[in-house]
């Protein structure tokens, strides 16, 4: 009946006998007995510690109690957040809570600034222009500051981006092509593919946004002024006869060329033809119109009375004209035919009109004098004529 171990004590043995006695630990062994030794004595660890290893077994001599502490203060997980930043951009960068740290300390690059959150395991920071390292150490009570855990950040410039255009103004109908500059890609408002022609229907300012192999990103933006064509009405097609048509291209102040090559704001047709001008006015902007004229020739009209002189109490005297088929007017004429008494004494002009079959009127006039025939005559000899009794009043 040996005694049992106690803390730190082994068991003893039982008077009697001799036998060794359990050996210590932090519960002592068992008592030895009837020649048998004594059970060992048990390790213990603490709850709150771990890692701890257990060796089974018995141990001769003296117990041993092996510590083995880290290499240091435990140094930070990864640093989570972006590794690519624009200058100015702002960013959030974290780590892992550390049993037992009671602080953490950042760094950032050169023109980088922390905003919030030092001392914690969460900043914010602000963008500078300098890349480099992100880092951040973790400081204990006892063990002091740990080894950093490190994000290499690269930070990239907002470009200056540029917006190029093949035409600083179009006319209506006329195509343009945009293109970006100052950075790898572009997007474009309304619609416009970078570097590809397009036909803007109004004046409009277009917006391009230029973004960097780092995804920076600016954007500018230009007026594309679409101008009007000129408006040139030359006028319906026409017909008319004889004289001339004068044709007015309009658009004062613009540049003219006709289809004769002349360059004049008007050309006066005087021939039937297809008439054509191309109009640019101040802004480069084309207009043109085409007009068909045609001018008919007046009919070659003569008026033949069958006398110029006539006494008034002749008898009507006939009218002819040339070509057939036209008609007559003045005093004293009815149809083709001129009464000396209707019209009465003087010099009347009389009207011969034709008309052809292309509608022109062309006319001819002549004069024929009516003489009341009152008075001597003198008489050509050739007409025969004789007076008896001779002499005679």
């Amino acid at each position: 009946n040996g005694s049992n171990g106690s803390f730190g004590i082994g068991g003893d043995t039982y008077m009697v006998y001799r036998s060794a006695g359990g050996g210590g630990g932090w519960y002592g062994g068992g008592g030895a007995h009837n020649g048998c030794a004594g059970g060992g004595g048990s390790s213990y660890t603490a709850p709150a510690f771990t890692g701890v290893t257990h060796t089974q077994g018995y141990r001769l001599g003296n117990g041993i109690v092996i510590i083995t502490t880290g290499s240091g203060a435990q140094a930070p997980g990864a640093i989570t957040g972006s590794d690519s930043l624009c200058v100015g951009a702002v960013e959030n960068y974290s780590i892992a809570s550390l049993p037992g740290a009671i602080s953490y300390t950042w760094t950032v690059p050169g023109g980088t600034t922390i905003n919030s959150g030092q001392g914690t395991t969460s900043i914010n920071v602000t963008a500078g222009s300098v890349s480099g390292n992100i880092s951040v150490t973790a400081t204990y009570a006892t063990c002091g500051t740990s080894a950093p855990s490190t994000l290499s950040l690269a930070i990239g410039p907002i470009p200056t981006v540029t917006a190029n255009t093949t035409a600083s103004a179009v006319c209506t109908g006329g195509s343009v092509t945009l293109t970006g500059g100052g950075a790898t890609t572009y997007s474009w408002s309304g619609s416009v593919i970078d570097g590809v022609p397009f036909v803007p229907t109004a004046t409009d300012t277009y917006t391009v946004t230029g973004t960097t192999v780092f995804g920076c990103l600016a954007t500018t933006t230009i007026t594309i002024p679409v101008n009007p064509l000129p408006v040139v009405a030359l006028g319906a097609d026409t017909t008319q006869c004889g004289g001339s048509i004068t044709l007015d291209a309009g658009n004062a102040g613009s540049s003219y060329v006709w289809n004769d090559a002349s360059t004049a704001q008007t050309l006066i047709a005087t021939v039937s033809g297809t008439y054509f001008v191309q109009v640019t006015d101040a802004s480069g902007c084309i207009g043109n119109d085409t007009i068909i004229s045609t001018i008919n020739a007046l009919p070659t009209v003569t008026a033949t009375p069958a006398s110029s002189l006539v006494c008034a109490d002749d008898d009507s005297i006939a009218l002819s004209g040339n070509p057939l088929g036209g008609t007559w007017s003045g005093t004293g004429v009815f149809g083709a035919m001129f009464s000396p008494n209707a019209a009465g004494a003087g010099t009347h002009v009389v009207t011969y009109s034709y008309t052809d079959s292309s509608g022109c009127t062309n006319q001819d006039t002549a004069g024929i004098t009516v003489d009341i025939c009152l008075g001597n005559f003198a008489f050509v000899a050739t007409n025969n004529i004789n007076v008896y009794p001779n002499p005679a009043n």
